[in-house]
């Protein structure tokens, strides 16, 4: 029995074996990067929360007795979807792309739907077409857990609005209150739960990237923290205390890439501008390997931006865009100047990806 956020229980069974013979169901997942899109200059949001969202799908008779388990009680079947089967995720994926079809200003992340508009009628509108869709067929949402007419809306451990998108206060207050890991298994708990809001710090993998080492093997315990450790992480929470407020992206507006490249990491901030202001819609970057340390300064400079493109490719791949760089040697990328094997290499990998 695993206790939920609401202080409930779900049921979990080992379902390893039986998920070792069965075939997988690629179904696509849910993407958040496409839903930040949709929520561009919407005005209200609803959300309704499915109640026990696996258990409103019914199970064939074929299917119920190959999930069967063992009890005190005996031999017990599921009659419903159970938790912990490999297809249920996309069983259930696949069932809300049905229900929700040819629905606009409608979104859903698996037992989620969010409803979003940018007037008061449209809302009321497509609310009253989502419960139809729900009752035609047979689901069920949990009151306590829906909002309607929202002007703001919680998204997968962020807020957002129509036009900003913001860390939870509580989970950086949390981070707030971590004190000094001394083991490793503090170390990467803290790690982790910074990399789920790095998209926030600038260059976050110049500081977390110092921190990280102290995971490798043979590294002593209780942690060992220098002057510098100390302050790389003294500066991620206080990062995350007062991160910038990020910008959802707006698909009429151009996108501009930043990056640039230390000798520990690879940065890129992607921007839009309004009224002739730069405004981040994402932060991004990640720790130089070792042989990537030993680059020239203009390779490391056009790792970045290959590793920006690339991060972005979702908010970049079809459109014009501006790039901006501080490496000016990077302009003769384009000319038969560059001599460059290494980089030549990078950008005919990249344009055959592209083509392909």
């Amino acid at each position: 029995m695993v206790c939920k956020a609401d202080g409930s229980y779900r049921m979990a069974i080992d379902y390893r074996q039986l998920n070792s013979v069965t075939v997988f169901d690629a179904e696509p997942t849910c993407s958040a990067e496409g839903d930040l899109y949709k929520f561009s200059g919407a005005a209200y949001f609803s959300e309704l929360d499915l109640a026990k969202a696996y258990y409103q799908i019914p199970l064939t008779d074929r299917a119920k007795p190959l999930i069967a388990f063992s009890t005190h009680r005996g031999l017990m079947q599921f009659c419903r979807l159970p938790f912990g089967l490999v297809t249920a995720c996309s069983t259930y994926i696949r069932l809300m792309r049905i229900v929700l079809a040819d629905l606009s200003n409608v979104s859903f992340y698996f037992d989620n739907i969010f409803i979003y508009s940018s007037d008061w009628p449209s809302r009321l509108s497509t609310l009253a077409s989502v419960l139809k869709r729900l009752r035609l067929h047979k689901l069920t949402a949990k009151p306590s857990k829906c909002r309607f007419g929202c002007s703001s809306l919680q998204y997968l451990g962020f807020q957002l609005d129509g036009m900003h998108l913001y860390p939870l206060q509580d989970k950086t207050e949390a981070l707030k209150q971590i004190g000094l890991p001394t083991t490793k298994k503090s170390l990467r708990s803290f790690l982790g739960m910074v990399s789920f809001y790095r998209c926030f710090i600038p260059m976050a993998s110049d500081f977390t990237g110092p921190l990280s080492d102290l995971l490798k093997k043979g590294q002593p315990e209780p942690l060992q923290w220098t002057k510098d450790r100390l302050s790389r992480f003294n500066h991620l929470k206080e990062a995350l205390s007062s991160p910038p407020v990020l910008k959802l992206p707006d698909p009429s507006l151009p996108f501009v890439l930043r990056c640039d490249a230390s000798n520990f990491g690879l940065g890129a901030v992607l921007l839009q501008y309004i009224d002739g202001s730069p405004h981040p819609v994402a932060f991004t970057s990640r720790k130089l390997l070792d042989r990537e340390r030993r680059y020239a300064t203009t390779e490391k400079e056009a790792l970045a931006i290959i590793f920006g493109v690339k991060k972005f490719d979702f908010y970049l791949r079809g459109k014009e865009f501006l790039l901006e760089t501080d490496h000016k040697p990077l302009v003769y990328l384009q000319s038969s100047r560059c001599s460059n094997d290494r980089i030549m290499r990078w950008d005919y990998s990249y344009r055959t990806t592209l083509t392909e």
